[in-house]
């Protein structure tokens, strides 16, 4: 923030709004310990409302889990979010998240995958249950759309640029 005074976040007026999650993960990226970061983006479309990356408390044994662990806590924070939004009679319905990983999805979406992936955590498969109950759903976004790449991996300048005015943060002066 501190070398980037040029740049704010941008609300334009009279939009309708959705509550939707970008979940994405880092693979193993820290080189000590192996842990993947989970980045998350939540929009009550088009604003961006909340962002955030965590490296994940256990190492994860494919991409698709540790894609699998960031969506899950996509899902825990869109509820917290959807709950003083219902106080104020809003209803958000089935909330979306985004993934980019095809595999993570299917775990969700496929029973026959539950039996491979017993190692996961158990309440990690909270995000099963939340989807299976109809508050979210896990939606494909090809990688060149993945909004929440910006907080979790490295890119060129351009899609670095694209990503950004996704994530409505323009240019002041």
């Amino acid at each position: 923030m501190k070398h980037t005074p040029d740049l704010a976040l941008w609300y334009p007026r009279g939009c309708n709004f959705d509550l939707i999650g970008y979940a994405d993960a880092d693979y193993a990226r820290f080189l000590v310990d192996r842990k993947s970061t989970s980045g998350m983006t939540h929009f009550l479309r088009p604003y961006l409302i909340s962002c955030a990356t965590k490296k994940q408390h256990s190492v994860a044994m494919s991409t698709a889990e540790a894609e699998y662990v960031a969506a899950t806590s996509c899902c825990a924070q869109l509820l917290w979010i959807r709950q003083p939004l219902k106080d104020f009679s809003v209803d958000m319905g089935c909330i979306p998240i985004f993934c980019d990983n095809t595999s993570a999805i299917n775990i969700v979406k496929i029973p026959c995958q539950h039996k491979r992936t017993k190692h996961i955590d158990i309440h990690h498969h909270f995000l099963r249950d939340n989807i299976e109950k109809g508050l979210t759903s896990m939606n494909f976004c090809a990688t060149d759309k993945q909004i929440t790449d910006i907080i979790t991996k490295a890119m060129c300048r351009e899609q670095f640029e694209k990503n950004r005015l996704e994530l409505g943060i323009v240019k002041t002066t």
